[in-house]
């Protein structure tokens, strides 16, 4: 599926982590979307927390696994564990 074709590539060199492949779309429905992959660089010494967050849906058997991570200049990495869906 369009949302899941790209696979995170990264590289580290010191305190700096290089993202290829950042999914930042922007949804307006199920099917209407700006497909955007970014490519993005962090500092490691600037990392400020890290969560885990669990998503529950259809009870407590079915949960969507988010690993967030913060910076102090204010931005967010928020990695989604999920399934390779296959288009249609």
């Amino acid at each position: 599926a369009d949302d899941v074709a790209r696979m995170l590539v990264s590289q580290v060199q010191g305190d700096t982590v290089t993202l290829d492949n950042v999914r930042n779309f922007v949804w307006r429905s199920e099917t209407d979307v700006d497909v955007r992959w970014e490519s993005r660089q962090y500092d490691l010494a600037q990392l400020v927390s890290a969560d885990l967050l669990l998503s529950y849906w259809m009870g407590p058997a079915i949960a969507h696994t988010l690993v967030s991570f913060g910076f102090a200049d204010g931005r967010r990495l928020v990695f989604s564990l999920e399934i390779r869906r296959e288009r249609d």
